[in-house]
């Protein structure tokens, strides 16, 4: 039986003036990817022509139920590339199809085309009013199919969305309008202007998205089998510091019974501390397991997994970030593709986009050191198939459900943790080698930075401590490379101790309360997320909460006075004033030698 189609069509103008348009349509494939049971196929026309809509029709058999349209319209006509579409035509085209239940047309003023498609039998039509923005159109029509792949008809979808452009506030100034004939600036209004038509006497008609059938439906929520997963995936691993829970896991193969709490308990001590902190929070028991708490459980899942791959990057930085005078005589292929990575946000990023910049920096590391690559070929090759592939698309939608406040009912939503499990145990495995480091948080001497001074700087009384360790000893190691002060390292032992050599995680992974002054025995670890503009298009750098992935901190190196409050939080310039970072001049000069000792030369 033939697979039903999406089809998505776009045309901008001569002069690309709408910037999202390309955006949308990508986004829009995107999402519509991101499941494995889906039961349709998706056709994107960008740029599209008179000519390439009708080839699209004409093959045999093939089953088009949605058409979508992004770029420039008025009430009668369709932007293409080529010359301005007919919707009497089109809809004439669609009729003789006999197979489109839905059309959505996100250009301006396209209301009066619904006449033309109801005609053609074409039940639910949704179409503006008057002129739509351009970021307004990005934002309704991503909204809208990400609830529309949640499993919600047409109809609930298109609730859904009104639902959130009252409650986001979505009044996103029209910048630039979809209308065919002109770009003028209008002001915003309240009201939406897109609206949802149902042919006369079939108001009762709605349209889902075709899935695969699940005969296996999730009723309740459990870890249990998911946690002993993570822990056989330890197995044969050849480290002592995993003996214990080695032993575990034989325990429960014995079918020794071995509560959830325990199991916790043993992972934690073994999984690098930031991969740790997630799990903690995806077996935490809510007071009340609200639409909040799935959203945000199955970000924590999509927080693990991409965590893996932040991890590894990390430690290939760090390594190369060291060995800088040997890494720089010699450049890989495709550095390029380093320096984007560094510059776009990852929290808006699909998982995997980590996956080229790991193979530039396993490639570099290969020209200098091979022997620093901490896993083997077989760990890249996993990063290409298509169940890695898979997770990541899936990982991505649960991303942007979090920071889109989707609601999910809540089957779909335990269905969805139910795959993230199967994701990350599918995965976790190719990742343990990350488990032979450990991490600690240097803090409590006032020394500048050994590796960021020449060679011959002389070494100084130093202090480590492990995270888990509240007090730090120091200990004057005459003649040894100190170890840097305020900075989060990586060693390759199970117990690690002054003077053991060490990698820098900096700036990937930094504990912010080091330049807070809060006492020592307070870990706050925060993820590098980019390095990009801020509203006032200043370069910053973005770094997000380990605890708490919601809260975004940004560090402007122009910025005198550096507040420690989050991007979304509001307050009153007083209470700004009592946050402002201690040491703001230390951690400044610090970047400040990373860009120019690692950033810039990338780009040289």
């Amino acid at each position: 039986m033939p697979t039903p189609t999406i089809l998505i069509v776009t045309a901008n103008d001569a002069e690309g003036s709408l910037s999202r348009l390309s955006d949308e349509a990508k986004e829009i494939q995107r999402i519509l990817n991101s499941v494995p049971e889906k039961a349709y196929e998706i056709i994107l026309l960008p740029s599209a022509k008179i000519v390439d809509i009708i080839e699209v029709f004409k093959v045999p058999n093939r089953i088009i139920e949605v058409f979508h349209y992004a770029g420039h319209a008025d009430g009668a006509t369709l932007q293409l590339k080529d010359d301005d579409a007919s919707a009497r035509d089109l809809a004439a085209k669609i009729q003789s199809a006999g197979t489109v239940k839905f059309v959505f047309l996100n250009g301006c003023a396209t209301m009066g085309q619904v006449n033309y498609f109801h005609t053609a039998g074409v039940p639910l039509v949704l179409a503006t009013s008057r002129k739509v923005g351009d970021e307004r159109a990005y934002w309704l029509a991503t909204q809208f199919y990400a609830y529309l792949l949640s499993k919600q008809s047409v109809q609930k979808a298109w609730k859904e969305v009104r639902t959130d452009a009252n409650l986001l506030h979505k009044n996103i100034p029209f910048e630039i309008s979809r209308h065919v004939y002109t770009r003028k600036e209008e002001a915003n209004t309240s009201d939406l202007a897109w609206r949802l038509y149902q042919l006369e006497d079939r108001e009762q008609t709605d349209y889902n998205l075709p899935f695969l059938s699940n005969n296996k439906i999730t009723t309740s929520l459990s870890h249990t089998i998911f946690l002993e997963k993570l822990i056989f995936a330890l197995d044969d691993l050849d480290n002592p510091a995993l003996q214990q829970i080695q032993k575990l896991g034989v325990d429960i193969k014995r079918a020794i019974y071995v509560s959830d709490n325990k199991k916790i308990s043993a992972l934690l001590e073994v999984l690098p501390y930031p991969i740790g902190i997630r799990l903690r929070k995806i077996i935490a028991k809510p007071e009340q397991r609200s639409n909040d708490y799935y959203r945000e459980l199955l970000y924590d899942y999509a927080f693990f997994f991409e965590t893996l791959l932040y991890q590894t990057f990390a430690l290939l930085s760090a390594k190369i970030w060291q060995d800088k005078e040997k890494a720089f005589v010699q450049l890989p292929d495709k550095m390029k593709t380093l320096q984007n990575f560094l510059r776009q946000n990852r929290l808006s990023e699909t998982p995997d986009t980590y996956v080229d910049s790991i193979h530039v920096l396993t490639d570099w590391l290969r020209l200098y050191n091979p022997n620093a690559i901490p896993f083997t070929d077989d760990f890249l090759n996993y990063l290409y198939t298509d169940s890695f592939q898979e997770a990541t698309r899936f990982f991505f939608l649960q991303k942007r459900y979090f920071q889109e406040r989707i609601r999910l009912e809540e089957e779909n939503a335990l269905h969805y943790c139910a795959l993230s499990q199967q994701y990350i145990n599918a995965s976790f495995p190719e990742f343990t080698f990350l488990l032979n480091y450990v991490m600690a948080s240097v803090r409590g001497i006032k020394v500048k930075n050994f590796r960021h001074l020449p060679t011959d700087y002389a070494p100084i009384e130093n202090i480590v401590s492990n995270l888990f360790v509240s007090d730090a000893e120091p200990s004057s190691l005459p003649g040894q490379e100190m170890m840097e002060n305020k900075f989060v390292l990586s060693f390759y032992k199970s117990k690690p101790s002054i003077g053991l050599h060490s990698l820098n995680l900096f700036p990937f992974i930094i504990d912010r309360n080091v330049f807070t002054g809060k006492p020592n025995d307070e870990v706050d670890l925060y993820l590098l997320i980019g390095i990009f503009a801020t509203p006032a298009k200043t370069e910053a750098f973005h770094f997000v909460s380990i605890e708490n992935p919601g809260e975004v901190w940004r560090f402007d190196p122009t910025e005198q006075q550096v507040s420690l409050l989050h991007t979304h939080e509001e307050t009153t310039l007083i209470h700004e004033q009592n946050h402002l970072m201690a040491d703001a001049w230390e951690f400044k000069n610090y970047l400040a030698e990373y860009q120019s000792q690692f950033l810039q030369r990338l780009q040289s």
